[in-house]
């Protein structure tokens, strides 16, 4: 099974937003995409449509320090397989007859 990090999300109790980025900049993680609610601050890595066409179909959380938890997003072999087949396939059908000479 396959992973990424999507977002990283903090606990507004902890962190603020300023906090949050600097946390995200000085531990290599991108701290361009903000998203707030009452009670999180989510800094998106990955957006979910990427990670979507990818395969990548299951999300879980893991905490990694207080205030801090990863939003990270599995994908199986067999769903990265029939993916890849699909793209193939899809690839194959639209290309010309001299497209095919020239592989």
């Amino acid at each position: 099974m396959h992973s990424k990090i999507q977002s990283i999300i903090f606990n507004k109790s902890v962190f603020n937003v300023l906090q949050a980025s600097r946390w995200c900049t000085d531990n290599g993680f991108k701290s361009g995409t903000i998203f707030e609610s009452e009670s999180d601050i989510r800094i998106r890595q990955i957006s979910s449509s990427y990670t979507k066409s990818l395969g990548y179909t299951r999300f879980g959380t893991k905490q990694i320090e207080n205030g801090i938890s990863l939003l990270i997003v599995l994908r199986d072999e067999a769903t990265h397989e029939a993916l890849a087949e699909y793209a193939k396939i899809n690839f194959e059908k639209n290309l010309n007859p001299t497209d095919q000479l020239k592989m």
